[in-house]
């Protein structure tokens, strides 16, 4: 029957050039892009949670600030135009150190997630200073989390970047993308949030961009030496990317080798990323970004898979009624609908990525109005208008053309009765 669905070490050098076999760019300046045209009717997401932290020696940011702020304020914006402002991404899977670096570098009282439950639902930025710069960690969350799907996760990523970059014109002075050393192979997970993470940075932005290795202190160092040469030999992990630019640092997980990666940063000159200039000077919808694109390519495969569990279910079915195997019926309709859920809930992925501007237009729209509480004829007018057209595009995209829910219910009853 199938079934459903320590030690310690010296520490290392806080950077590292990538290996010479990989050839990477020595030149870490790239050229700035243009300032992007007016946002216009492109959406403006609610912004995300931040934490503040001010002061700028290393005493004070060890200890965690009694003042943290787990919100955003009108006051709070990122804006890197200033010459002394640095705003760096954060990516990665689930429990590869992203967040535990944030917290000893900013001093950040941050909750910290395990490998398996994300502790960062959506991107999140910590302020403070250091060496008399402001800087700007932006926090996101990995791929392949359990509780999300990936549509979702890009969604929120796309729209955070896309509104800093249309709104405040913020470019990235860097791209950190943290990879656990301790891994004893490359998974499927990590390899998905490589890709990711090369598709959204983009060709251009690829000298901003830092692949950090972490957990050393679990790993012997000889086995991590040669771990991390297999990852940067390796066009389909770290080897492409490096060839394109990127460069390869080892963080040993003290305040000093974290400090020490955000002075090389401190060297390059801030870019706009992929993701950006695809949404907002490109106006593309999320699904047609090269990371959308990515997403939506998953998403068949497991579609593909899900239907052919669905018709290999029901030919089991149609044995276990010739067997009068009551029991083994019941486990096959149960596995066939837990397939067919993850197949409406790829439609909601497509339409994520599908529609994400006009939704999210629509949404903020009703959202705002039923804040606001406006009662006045006209306003409340709008907002109707605005909650119809929202439920219109849902209830079309998922079931398109003649055939509505209720008639795929009462034929998914029929069935049942066989």
């Amino acid at each position: 029957m199938r079934n459903p669905p320590s030690k310690t070490h010296p520490a290392p050098l806080p950077y590292e050039p990538a290996p010479t076999s990989v050839a990477p760019s020595i030149n870490t300046t790239v050229n700035p892009t243009q300032d992007p045209p007016p946002l216009g009717s492109s959406p403006a997401p609610a912004p995300p949670r931040r934490t503040e932290v001010t002061g700028a020696t290393s005493e004070q940011q060890r200890a965690p600030s009694d003042s943290a702020e787990s919100h955003i304020t009108s006051s709070s914006i990122i804006d890197n135009t200033k010459q002394e402002e640095t705003t760096i991404a954060v990516m990665g899977g689930t429990g590869v150190g992203k967040t535990s670096f944030i917290k000893l570098l900013s001093g950040a009282d941050i909750n910290i997630g395990d490998d398996l439950i994300s502790q960062t639902g959506t991107p999140e930025h910590t302020c403070f200073e250091l060496n008399g710069r402001r800087i700007i960690l932006i926090d996101t969350p990995g791929f392949n989390d359990t509780n999300r799907s990936d549509a979702d996760i890009l969604n929120g990523i796309a729209s955070y970047f896309s509104f800093l970059y249309g709104t405040m014109r913020c470019r990235f002075s860097a791209v950190l993308y943290f990879h656990r050393i301790s891994d004893n192979r490359v998974t499927g997970s990590s390899r998905n949030n490589m890709k990711m993470c090369e598709a959204m940075c983009g060709y251009a932005a690829m000298p901003n961009v830092f692949l950090c290795t972490t957990m050393w202190d679990d790993v012997d160092p000889d086995i991590g030496m040669a771990r991390q040469q297999e990852l940067c030999n390796t066009d389909m992990f770290f080897g492409g990317m490096l060839k394109k630019g990127a460069h390869v640092a080892r963080l040993d997980n003290t305040l000093e080798s974290a400090q020490a990666l955000i002075a090389q940063v401190f060297k390059l000159t801030p870019v706009a990323l992929a993701i950006q200039r695809e949404c907002i000077d490109e106006g593309k919808a999320l699904g047609d970004t090269a990371a959308g694109i990515l997403v939506n390519e998953e998403i068949a495969k497991l579609e593909a898979k899900r239907l052919a569990d669905i018709a290999q279910a029901e030919e089991e079915t149609k044995i276990a009624l010739a067997e009068k195997d009551v029991e083994l019926q019941k486990e096959l309709e149960a596995d066939r609908q837990a397939y067919a859920q993850q197949i409406e809930e790829m439609k909601l992925q497509r339409l994520v990525l599908a529609q994400t501007r006009q939704i999210e237009q629509l949404r903020l729209q009703v959202a705002d109005l039923e804040a606001a509480g406006y009662q006045r004829e006209g306003l409340w007018e709008m907002f109707k208008q605005a909650r119809r057209s929202f439920s219109q595009i849902l209830q079309t995209y998922l079931f398109p053309g003649p055939e509505r829910p209720e008639h795929r219910s009462s034929r998914s009853s029929r069935r049942r009765q066989y």
